[in-house]
């Protein structure tokens, strides 16, 4: 019997490997988005808008909420462009368009508007 330190070291992760393909089927496009958010202080809470009026399932989406659960933005991923869509505030009156590399930006935005106040 062979102890786990003596195990061959290879062994051990290739159990957990998963291929890029396996991986991106279970992690959400957002969940950046979601983390950069909550250490920005804001509450990102994941939702499945209902299916479209042709049944397909829509995107998934965060809806963006400050301590007190006043709702400040939404945001999705683009079907083809994958830009982030931040919808400010959430009843649509303004859409951005921010590219992955620009994640940073999307806080900036959601605070601005919360400054503006609505339009």
């Amino acid at each position: 019997m062979t102890s786990a330190h003596t195990a061959n070291p290879r062994e051990v992760p290739a159990q957990r490997q998963t291929t890029e393909g396996e991986a991106g089927q279970h992690a959400s496009p957002l969940e950046p988005v979601r983390a950069l958010l909550h250490a920005e202080g804001f509450t990102a809470t994941p939702t499945r808008p209902n299916p479209s009026p042709n049944g397909r399932p829509l995107p998934e989406e965060l809806d963006v909420t400050d301590g007190h659960g006043w709702e400040l933005a939404k945001v999705a991923v683009g079907a083809h462009s994958r830009h982030y869509l931040v919808t400010l505030p959430p009843q649509g009156n303004k859409l951005f368009m921010v590219r992955p590399e620009d994640i940073g930006d999307i806080p900036r935005l959601i605070r601005s508007s919360m400054i503006a106040g609505p339009a």
